[in-house]
C-alpha cells in the first residue's frame, strides 16, 4: 500500500509549529502526498494561564485553510482538524471545538496529575527511576482510559507516548484492551505516528504488539500521520509504515466531516 495521506500535521497556528500552510501544501505536494489534514493544538493549561495562542483563532485557521484549497485544491486533498489536549477534563472548551465543522478530531494526552511522595527521594537513584516509570505509566493509561470511555473525538494520537521518555517502556495488554474496547464503542481509531523514530524509538506509535492488542479487541481502522511541526517533515518514516502493513490486516484510511474513509475508497477531490 502507498501512504499518500498524512493525518496530522502540525501549521503555524499552532505555536510549537514553524511554517505556514501553503508551505506546507507545496511540501506535501512536492513529496507525492494527495491528502493531508491539518491538527494543529487546542491545549488547556492545567493550573496556570494557558497562553493564547495554544488556543487557535478558529476562524484565523479556517480561513488559511480555505484560502490553500483555493490555491491548491487541484493538486491536494486539505482536511480541516483539530488536537484537543485531554477532552476528558475540559469538557465545556471541547463541546465548543466538536461542534465546529472540523473533518477530524484528534485527542491527546500531554498533561497528567501528578502526586509524588518525598520518600522516593531517599531511595537508591535506579530504584527511583523505576518507581517513577511505573508511577508514570500507571497514571497515563489511567487517563487514556477515561479519555476513550469519554468519547466524541475521532482519532487518539500516538498511544504509548511515554516511551520516548522511557527506553525500557512496559507494555500491558490488559490495560489496552479495556481502551480498545471503549474506542469500538465510540467509532474512534488509533494512529500510527511515525514522529517516535525521530525521538530514537525502534518503532512508531504504537507499537505492533499494541496493534495486535487493538486488533483482537475488534478494531481494525487506523490513520497515519507524521505529527509534523516543520513541512520538511511531512510524510517521514512512511515507509516504515507502509512495509509494517504489508503483512498486516488493518484498514488505513482518514476522515472527512467526521466519517472514516478508507484510502482504497478514498480519491483526492478535484
Amino acid at each position: 500500500m502507498s501512504l499518500c495521506t498524512d493525518c496530522h500535521i502540525h501549521s503555524n497556528t499552532s505555536p510549537d509549529a514553524a511554517d505556514d500552510i501553503a508551505t506546507i501544501c507545496r511540501a506535501a505536494i512536492e513529496r507525492g502526498l494527495t491528502r493531508i489534514c491539518l491538527t494543529n493544538h487546542y491545549e488547556i493549561f492545567p493550573g496556570d494561564p494557558t497562553p493564547d495562542d495554544y488556543l487557535f483563532d478558529f476562524d484565523r485557521y479556517s480561513d488559511e485553510v480555505e484560502r490553500a484549497r483555493e490555491a491548491f485544491g487541484d493538486r491536494l486533498e486539505i482536511l480541516k482538524g483539530v488536537e484537543f489536549g485531554q477532552p476528558h477534563r475540559h469538557q465545556r472548551e471541547f463541546d465548543q471545538i466538536a461542534a465546529k465543522d472540523f473533518d477530524m478530531i484528534t485527542a491527546s494526552i500531554h498533561f497528567l496529575p501528578m502526586d509524588f511522595g518525598i520518600h522516593w527521594l531517599w531511595v537508591q537513584k535506579e530504584s527511583f527511576i523505576n518507581e517513577v516509570q511505573s508511577y508514570f505509566q500507571q497514571r497515563y493509561y489511567e487517563e487514556m482510559a477515561a479519555l476513550a470511555a469519554y468519547g466524541g473525538f475521532n482519532v487518539v494520537a500516538h498511544f504509548d507516548w511515554p516511551k520516548r521518555f522511557f527506553r525500557n517502556f512496559q507494555e500491558d495488554g490488559s490495560v489496552y484492551r479495556e481502551i480498545f474496547s471503549s474506542l469500538k464503542r465510540t467509532g474512534a481509531v488509533l494512529e500510527i505516528n511515525t514522529s517516535a523514530y525521530s525521538l530514537g524509538c525502534e518503532w512508531f506509535y504504537p507499537s505492533p504488539a499494541i496493534l495486535q492488542v487493538y486488533r483482537e479487541a475488534g478494531n481494525r481502522h487506523l490513520v497515519v500521520g507524521s505529527d509534523a511541526h516543520v513541512a520538511g517533515n511531512l510524510g517521514n518514516h512512511f515507509d516504515k509504515v507502509e512495509k509494517f502493513l504489508e503483512t498486516e490486516s488493518l484498514e488505513i484510511g482518514y476522515f472527512k466531516k467526521r466519517k472514516f474513509i478508507s484510502l482504497e475508497e478514498g480519491l483526492p477531490e478535484k
